[in-house]
């Protein structure tokens, strides 16, 4: 991992910082074979294939009546040619039944209907089914219909439109969530290969930090970063290892960060990068590995070190240097470094954040040239689409407002105006 190593903090994009840390990151190449209930949030580290197609017979997707379009054409052409009043509905006597898992296996005959049942296998000599509501019943075990409602193959799954023999069904790389399990059992996979579980190190950094359960001497603060910063680390799959606390002393520091990276897949520090320090702790970092400074053109988070350590013996393992203020370290978090850990992973799409479109609540202003991401309160407008209205009070150190929050607003690098209505991008932080 070769890193720029520029004295000059310059302000730096969030989209051009992501890529160069995207860039710099070699997943990790250890696997290992679970079974389908241990996948749920894996990465795929091997492709998925389909051994038979699917579905593997003509199946039925509606409740309803199973019959020959061809038979019921031609004697829809005769009754209509034949004397007397014309019926509006053209009648078919129903033989036997089909329902999932048990199919209808009887010899067909295309001068009558079958009932059949969503998932049903359609016979041989069907190859149609009419919806039960398009369909009347004038006595038992005879219907009437309109043909010209239902058009010549309607309603019927064709063998393999879902998935051919021997086709990828899930490409290496994809996270594995609810659907993908509902595939994957689908395709009859018990068990998948994927990347092992991320090992991820979190401490917190500072001389006047504590830990919730000690007293506070003046000037110090409990440690809140730590706590959130584990939470979110597992909530992408990964294992987190709590490091607790450490002083600002330089060798104390760079001791505890190679442990860290002895034991982890990336080391994750709070505090202890803003401007004024970022000398003391480039010097730490410069012993034990590289690490790059930025200032990035973000509100809140502006400084943050990313680069790596290495511990002796042992490969250079990633390593984010967060703010210490919590809400501008929860904000660098889901804009950067959740994105690493997917791509760390071997995820292909590096753990993007679910967005949802929303219209601003009011004009906004704000510096161009800077990404913004401002809590806000979310609220569906009479036309059923989502409203996003930005709190007043945006204090980087403000938990209160962070979780009182139901998403953040995503206001775009470029602009410096919007205005009451304009669509933007929401983060929402529901389980979060």
């Amino acid at each position: 991992m070769v890193l720029r190593t520029d004295p000059v903090l310059e302000l730096e994009p969030v989209e051009v910082a992501l890529h160069k840390v995207l860039r710099a990151i070699v997943p990790i190449a250890e696997c290992e074979t679970v079974s389908l209930e241990e996948a749920h949030g894996r990465v795929l580290a091997q492709p998925v294939y389909a051994v038979q197609q699917l579905p593997s017979q003509h199946l039925s997707a509606m409740d309803g009546y199973a019959f020959s379009s061809d038979e019921v054409a031609r004697l829809a052409r005769a009754q209509s040619e034949s004397p007397g009043k014309e019926k509006p509905l053209f009648s078919l006597e129903v033989k036997g039944k089909s329902l999932a898992g048990q199919p209808y296996e009887a010899p067909t005959d295309a001068r009558f209907a079958l009932r059949i049942f969503t998932g049903a296998a359609v016979p041989v000599g069907y190859d149609t089914v009419i919806p039960q509501e398009l369909v009347e019943e004038l006595s038992p075990g005879v219907i009437a219909f309109d043909p010209a409602r239902i058009r010549s193959g309607a309603n019927v799954r064709q063998p393999g439109e879902d998935i051919a023999a021997n086709e990828m069904a899930l490409s290496a790389g994809r996270l594995i969530g609810a659907r993908e399990l509902a595939l994957l059992a689908q395709v009859g996979a018990a068990s998948v290969q994927v990347v092992r579980r991320l090992r991820v190190a979190v401490l917190s950094t500072g001389e006047e930090i504590r830990n919730p359960d000690q007293p506070l001497a003046s000037g110090q603060i409990y440690d809140t970063n730590r706590f959130m910063l584990l939470q979110l680390v597992r909530q992408t799959g990964a294992h987190a290892i709590d490091l607790g606390i450490v002083g600002d002393e330089p060798d104390h520091l760079a001791s505890r960060l190679q442990h860290a990276a002895t034991i982890s897949d990336m080391v994750i520090t709070s505090g202890g990068v803003s401007v004024g320090e970022a000398d003391h702790t480039r010097q730490t970092l410069a012993r034990i590995g590289q690490v790059n400074f930025w200032r990035l053109a973000i509100k809140p988070g502006r400084p943050l070190a990313f680069g790596s350590i290495r511990p002796p013996g042992g490969a250079q393992v990633p390593f984010f240097g967060l703010p210490g203020n919590p809400v501008a370290s929860y904000v660098t978090f889901m804009a950067i470094v959740r994105h690493a850990l997917g791509r760390l992973a071997g995820e292909d799409t590096g753990q993007a954040p679910m967005l949802l479109r929303a219209r601003l609540a009011d004009h906004t202003r704000k510096p161009a040239g800077r990404t913004e991401y401002l809590r806000c309160q979310l609220t569906l407008s009479t036309d059923g689409g989502w409203q996003a209205r930005i709190f007043p009070s945006q204090s980087a150190a403000s938990l209160k407002t962070l979780v009182s929050a139901d998403g953040l607003a995503v206001l775009p690098h470029e602009a410096a105006e919007l205005q009451a209505g304009d669509w933007i991008d929401v983060i929402p932080l529901q389980g979060h």
